[in-house]
Parts: structure tokens; C-alpha cells; sequence
């Protein structure tokens, strides 16, 4: 049995092993399709958004933020070290849940709400951190020239026969056009700088 398959069945085994203790049946979910069985209309996301129009929608998710109680909670978290990125997720997730915006509104008002956010935290004296900073993991060139040569083998064949950036020189070569030559004022500029470098080579 290969490395990856014992992996598989141990992590299997292991899965197994807590849904006895939790009690937990991995089978007893909704089956595919339950959700089409629902009464139209039942969650507030089911129903037409309160905002349709982006600003009102910015200006409505702002003012919540703006309540005293709810803007000391949200400096309280930023000063702890929690991200921007993630409070402004959190909230226009809140707002879809409640019917108030659609998903895509959602993701657009993530930037603008995000800027409204830094600039309260800079006002309170603050330095926020925006994003979870997560550190991405860089595949190995190995790992991508495999995909390349599955995926482009063209582009994997002109890597091997080093031929990859050549035609790429090639094709910016063709596009240049001769350059102009400068006259009136960026040419004196021009003459000027160039004259002084000469004297401070000498």
C-alpha cells in the first residue's frame, strides 16, 4: 500500500474515531436539494435587498458602524490586533444575512468600508493591521514545470530549449517604434543634464 493511501485511511479512521465520541452521525445532514423544498421567502436573503444602489448601501452599513457602542467595540478589536480585512468581512456578511445588500454589493463595499475603518482607527490614535497577513506558501519550480508541461507543454518545450524569453525579446523588439527626437524645452533639459554628468565623470 503506497504512503498516500494509508494517510488517507488513517485520516479516515481518525474521522470515524471522533464521530463516536461526539456522537455526531456524518450522514444526518439535509439531503441535495432539500433547500428547493423551503417556503420561498422564508430568510431575509431570500427576499429583493433593502439597498440596491452601492452608496446607499455604504452609507446605511457606515452609520451602523458609527453607533458609539458598536465603533468602541470595533476600535476595542482592531487594538487588539484584530485585522481590518476581517471586521469589514464580518459586518457585509451580517448586512447579506439580514437581506440588507445581495452578495456582489457585499464584496464591493468590502474596499470603501475598509478605508472608513483605517481612517477611524488613525483617528483614535491607532495602528491597525488591514489584512491576516497570511504568509503564502511559494510552490517549488519543480511542481510548476510539471503543471506547465501538463498544461502548456508548448510553453514547457520553449523553457527546455531556452527559447522562452528569446521570442518574448523578439515580439518587444518588433512593437518599439524609433523614438523622437525632443525639442523646445525638454531638449534643453535634456542637453543640460547630460552636460553635467560629463563634467562630473571628469
Amino acid at each position: 500500500m503506497s504512503v498516500k493511501k494509508q494517510q488517507k485511511l488513517a485520516k479516515a479512521r481518525k474521522q470515524a474515531d471522533n464521530y463516536d465520541k461526539v456522537g455526531t452521525d456524518p450522514f444526518s445532514r439535509a439531503p441535495a436539494g432539500y433547500g428547493l423544498t423551503q417556503t420561498p421567502g422564508k430568510w431575509p436573503w431570500d427576499n429583493p435587498p433593502t439597498h440596491v444602489d452601492l452608496e446607499d448601501a455604504f452609507e446605511d452599513i457606515k452609520k451602523r458602524m458609527l453607533v458609539p457602542e458598536t465603533r468602541f467595540d470595533l476600535l476595542r478589536l482592531i487594538d487588539a490586533g484584530v485585522p481590518i480585512e476581517t471586521l469589514v468581512r464580518t459586518a457585509t456578511f451580517g448586512a447579506f444575512t439580514k437581506g440588507l445588500i445581495t452578495p456582489d454589493v457585499a464584496e464591493l463595499l468590502n474596499v470603501p468600508l475598509s478605508a472608513h475603518l483605517l481612517v477611524e482607527a488613525r483617528n483614535a490614535g491607532l495602528t491597525p493591521r488591514f489584512n491576516n497577513n497570511v504568509k503564502l506558501d511559494v510552490l517549488p519550480q519543480d511542481d510548476v514545470l510539471e503543471i506547465m508541461r501538463r498544461l502548456n507543454p508548448k510553453r514547457y518545450n520553449e523553457y527546455l530549449d531556452g527559447t522562452a524569453f528569446k521570442n518574448e525579446e523578439s515580439e518587444q523588439s518588433n512593437k518599439e517604434q524609433p523614438k523622437k527626437e525632443m525639442s523646445g524645452f525638454m531638449a534643453a533639459m535634456t542637453g543640460s543634464k547630460q552636460e553635467q554628468e560629463t563634467v562630473n565623470g571628469n
